[in-house]
């Protein structure tokens, strides 16, 4: 059985927020599995936290980098992104617990998709209350392989991609959601990519809209693990997007 998380809620819900991809279902690739590769040095941005004013962004205080602390409540919130499912938290014993127990493993773990190094969460006097996981497409390659050959190339080179975005149910609707895609943005403007990306199941309209609102743009339908998606861009300031909406011409920073 998993055990209980210190500094957490209990008997609460995980709300997938975007309404990402269910990878593990019968008859679809499964994402978690595979060898474990080596460690990788931990990015420079990662070494920083920041805090957002409560009128900026809803009522938590603080988002930081995640650290392997975090793995076990981060994996639930990971699954439940994932899966776009929802979890009573703390878990219990079930089929999704080693699914679960597999992604606090590359959680841990540098230098994978789903390694800490990647996510920056919202923290609420010290209890995790949601996440962000996201990379530069520039990596995406090296952090599959650190995982297994199975998965998926979903980023492009020159995008910063959101892969997964998780919230209590509990703290739904505060905006923190929004702030925690605020902080991917960040992230992707200190590496001087033009634009972000992002996949929505498709049929998802509440996390179409939501997007919408946040100035992502849909530019096509996609298939990402045999199951239907929408790929949404956004430009940010070091680029520049074509009249039509879609994919954006690089422009760096100098």
């Amino acid at each position: 059985m998993l055990r209980s998380r210190p500094h957490t809620p209990s008997g609460t819900e995980l709300l997938a927020f975007p309404g990402y991809r269910s990878h593990v279902n019968a008859g679809t690739t499964s994402r978690f599995g595979g060898d474990i590769a080596s460690a990788s040095a931990e990015p420079v941005w990662r070494r920083h936290c920041f805090s957002i004013g409560l009128a900026q962004c809803g009522i938590v205080s603080r988002y930081r980098p995640a650290q392997p602390g975090d793995a076990e409540v981060a994996a639930a919130l990971l699954y439940s992104a994932y899966m776009h499912t929802h979890l009573t938290y703390p878990l219990r014993e079930g089929p999704e617990s080693g699914l679960i127990e597999r992604l606090e493993h590359f959680f841990r773990r540098d230098g994978n998709r789903f390694s800490y190094q990647n996510i920056q969460v919202a923290e609420q006097s010290s209890e995790v209350v949601g996440l962000v996981l996201s990379f530069g497409g520039r990596d995406e390659a090296r952090l599959n392989a650190a995982v297994g050959s199975w998965l998926e190339r979903e980023a492009q080179d020159d995008e910063w991609y959101v892969d997964a975005l998780a919230v209590f149910s509990n703290w739904g609707r505060k905006g923190i959601g929004a702030c925690l895609l605020q902080s991917a943005e960040q992230q992707a403007r200190q590496h001087h990519y033009p634009k972000i990306a992002l996949h929505v199941a498709a049929g998802n309209k509440e996390a179409l809209d939501l997007y919408t609102h946040l100035h992502y743009v849909v530019t096509r339908q996609t298939f990402l693990y045999q199951r239907p998606h929408v790929r949404m861009v956004k430009t940010l300031a070091n680029g520049e997007q074509g009249n039509d909406g879609t994919e954006s011409t690089q422009r760096r920073s100098p």
